[in-house]
């Protein structure tokens, strides 16, 4: 009789798991991402404000070059991927851009082409003075969206650059670069890396095509609940930064229109949280408000500053507002 009893009770437990994972709360979630994807600070917020809503489903990290991790999604070895701008677009797979950067040239610290530039700001560079130096990319097969773009927007400015280094990881190109073994280009928020050493430039007069998406990427057919969520609360984040973003430009084009004094001083980011439409309590979700000193006259001109207002019909369409 205790055996039966026994029996009954882990064919409940199993029945209860079973339940769990078929909603998503329990199970496993593979997440691939290229080097350059990880730097920027939304994959971590990404990934930690997952945990904490689905604290039961592992998390199993994988890093690559974007060529492989597009196959191993269309391969079903991985549920979900985070890079920059795809190698290829096989059928049967969803890309969805969650935010666009700047790409900026890395130079070695006391670099001839480097101009006089105001503190807090970044210098700019126009790629024809970088002509005779040796450049340091990541392989062309790993990334060949961010390298042709590169390499076309050299040529419309005059000139083939000498690609004397192609390596694996974008963090490896930085370190190079350190060492004065060449220049490279890699999206804007990496620009913290051996922030000593290098020289992070703005493009001067740098073509549209010249920048670095934040691409995730999933399987179309038969989407588990776990990979359901992540697609879900990473467009809502991002959503949420693109409108962040977008009250910050409002805020300070109207100081730079009406001549404000405090354009002269440090201003806090912060103060776009006064700027945003109160958000609902949900219980499920977790706001991070962040405050950073910054320079107005640097962020009235800087790539973030200049986003287009979101659409408000994605969220139309989904029925989950903005904020």
């Amino acid at each position: 009789m205790e055996e039966a009893r026994a029996i009954l009770a882990r064919l409940d437990t199993a029945v209860e798991r079973a339940g769990r994972i078929s909603q998503g709360v329990e199970g496993v979630l593979s997440i691939g991402f290229t080097s350059s994807a990880a730097a920027h600070q939304a994959i971590p917020a990404l990934t930690r404000t997952y945990r904490e809503q689905w604290p039961q489903v592992v998390l199993d990290f994988r890093e690559r070059n974007a060529a492989e991790l597009t196959d191993e999604v269309a391969q079903g070895k991985l549920d979900i991927a985070f890079l920059r701008r795809p190698a290829s677009r096989p059928d049967g797979l969803t890309f969805h851009t969650l935010l666009e950067e700047d790409l900026l040239l890395v130079l070695p610290a006391g670099h001839a082409a480097i101009p006089a530039h105001a503190a807090g700001t970044l210098p700019k560079v126009p790629l024809l003075a970088l002509r005779d130096e040796p450049f340091i990319l990541v392989r062309r097969s790993g990334a060949p969206g961010m390298y042709g773009n590169l390499i076309e927007a050299c040529v419309q400015a005059g000139f083939v650059p000498h690609v004397a280094i192609e390596v694996e990881r974008m963090l490896t190109n930085i370190s190079l670069v350190a060492a004065g073994a060449g220049v490279s280009a890699v999206p804007a928020s990496m620009q913290g890396f051996h922030a000593r050493r290098v020289v992070y430039c703005a493009i001067q007069d740098a073509p549209p095509t010249l920048s670095a998406p934040l691409t995730m990427v999933w399987r179309d057919d038969g989407q588990r609940p776990p990979v359901g969520h992540m697609v879900a609360l990473a467009r809502r984040m991002s959503m949420r930064s693109a409108w962040a973003a977008y009250a910050w430009r409002a805020w300070i084009g109207t100081l730079v229109r009406v001549g404000c004094p405090i354009l002269r001083k440090p201003v806090r980011r912060s103060t776009i949280n006064s700027f945003l439409p109160p958000r609902k309590p949900s219980g499920r979700s977790r706001v991070v408000r962040t405050t950073t000193t910054v320079h107005a006259t640097a962020l009235s001109a800087s790539p973030i500053c200049a986003a287009p207002a979101p659409d408000r019909a994605h969220w139309r369409n989904s029925g989950d507002p903005p904020g």
